[in-house]
């Protein structure tokens, strides 16, 4: 009977598992072509907007002003007025990362670790309800044609849902508590990022072409109305698991202090040193600082001169650039995975990123901007392989805290990666329109230093370990003059064993 107690709750484990990878699977192929509709449109329309607003003739109303498709960047734009109206563009980028993401920080490092205890369903719904309200406010804001100031002031309700970065937190929490330890969650990690991908590829798509036909009021209001379809779908849907019971009530100031218990205690981790730990959020954080800072500078140096290219040619690039990425970088991870260690797997990854940004910035024609995508191919790998790395470190019951420690962590990166690259942009495009790429290639440069580091001095400890082994037998060896009072020793203790 308790047997079949027993294979009857492994079963419901594997069903629970099963339906929970394939409803957030839907949920976020949902989610990522909401938010990349609203992030793909917002970097065109900033620049867009400036042009409009920094033109020595402007006679454009209202309402001519959002039946505008677009503007050649040569169009009445000599090169140094491109280059201030891109550096006013790369500032407005960073105004809005600043307001969103300093807020973001303070909420999502309450959030994460609360999940923990409230459960994962009722944070989720906050989330993206307050997403819903400030994408719809941002749709006013440019259906109105109101000032940027007032854009900008309706990004501070995403920084108080948490930013985008809770809605991944509470997802991969989900996947982590349901998956085994020793399961591969590289993959599984990997495979959440590919369906965020796929619905970014058809998001940047279908906004290319909807910018190019009616403005930029129409890709905001779909953004908005796929996020309200994804809080009636969370809504709907029943949580297939149970968190372990706390008897302690629920405390939002203790939620905040967990965020950092990860590194105050060690008796989270599970056989690890916190020193190890700490290390490899530092090798994340080094990599993870330009990555998630380029997307913006990336499409601005596109649209300027000497590329010039349209919303279209940007979207199919983007969406291309994503899909070799997570849809054949995943396929290659798992190919890498059956033959290769993970560290192995990271190295080549940081290689392939410095090299795709130093080609990036010396790129000046359509055929070296492919050619860096098609080097930077595997780039990402190292982002699933080091939070898998980190996920096994740590019990399951602490997966919602240890989330909400990496995605801090990528917020920091994104508020301090736009800071520091969006004025290196701005200050450096008259000299040098790619010097900001050249600075964004030393980081996954000291990622990977810092990592082969790690990688010797483990090895290092390995080979003492097996060394010191026996520290008995060893002493004695040394000890000893001949072979046959090693033998005798040998024999009083079998001696003494045996007594006892």
């Amino acid at each position: 009977m308790d047997e079949q107690q027993i294979l009857i709750a492994k079963i419901d484990k594997k069903s629970s598992w099963f339906d929970a990878r394939i409803k957030i699977c839907i949920y976020t192929i949902i989610w990522g072509c909401s938010l990349e509709m609203l992030n793909i449109s917002e970097t065109q329309y900033i620049y867009s907007y400036l042009k409009d607003h920094n033109l020595p003739t402007n006679n454009t109303s209202v309402k001519q002003y959002n039946s505008i498709k677009e503007m050649s960047c040569s169009e009445n734009l000599t090169s140094a007025t491109d280059d201030y109206i891109q550096g006013l563009a790369s500032d407005w980028t960073w105004y809005m990362q600043l307001v969103i993401y300093s807020f973001g920080l303070l909420v999502m490092s309450v959030l994460g670790p609360l999940s923990d205890k409230v459960g994962r369903k009722p944070v989720l719904i906050f989330t993206v309800s307050l997403f819903a309200i400030t994408f719809a406010l941002r749709t006013y804001a440019v259906y109105a044609k109101l000032n940027l100031y007032w854009y900008l002031l309706f990004c501070v309700v995403e920084g108080l849902a948490g930013c985008h970065y809770t809605y991944d937190v509470i997802c991969l929490s989900i996947l982590n508590t349901c998956t085994k330890q020793d399961e591969s969650k590289p993959f599984n990690i990997a495979l959440f990022d590919t369906m965020m991908v796929i619905g970014i590829c058809v998001s940047d798509i279908t906004t290319g072409y909807l910018i190019k036909l009616t403005g930029y009021t129409y890709p905001f209001l779909t953004g908005t109305a796929l996020l309200v379809l994804i809080l009636i779908l969370i809504i709907i849907t029943k949580e297939n698991y149970k968190l372990p019971i706390k008897q302690n009530p629920v405390n939002i100031s203790s939620s905040f202090i967990d965020v950092c218990s990860l590194c105050r205690r060690t008796n989270i981790l599970m056989n690890s040193t916190r020193q190890l730990f700490l290390m490899y959020i530092l090798v994340y954080f080094t990599n993870e600082f330009p990555y998630l800072a380029n997307g913006g500078i990336r499409t601005l140096y596109e649209l300027g001169a000497p590329l010039c290219w349209t919303s279209v040619k940007v979207g199919w690039y983007t969406a291309a650039a994503y899909f070799c990425e997570f849809v054949i970088g995943i396929l290659i991870l798992k190919s890498f995975l059956l033959c290769m260690k993970d560290h192995t797997i990271a190295f080549l990854g940081f290689t392939s990123s410095v090299t795709c940004y130093i080609v990036f910035g010396f790129s000046s024609s359509d055929w070296m901007i492919y050619l860096a995508t098609a080097i930077g191919v595997i780039r990402i790998l190292p982002i699933p392989i080091i939070k898998s790395i980190l996920s096994r470190m740590v019990h399951s019951d602490k997966q919602g805290a240890l989330f909400a420690n990496i995605y801090l962590l990528e917020a920091v990166c994104r508020l301090g990666g736009s800071t520091l690259f969006n004025n290196i942009y701005h200050h450096t495009r008259p000299i040098f329109k790619g010097m900001v790429f050249f600075v964004m290639a030393l980081f996954p440069l000291c990622a990977g230093i810092l990592l082969m580091c790690m990688t010797c001095r483990n090895t290092q400890s390995d080979k003492i370990e097996i060394k010191v082994e026996e520290p008995t037998v060893q002493n004695r060896k040394e000890n000893c003059d001949c072979e046959e009072n090693l033998e005798k020793s040998q024999k009083e203790d079998i001696l003494v064993i045996a007594k006892n």
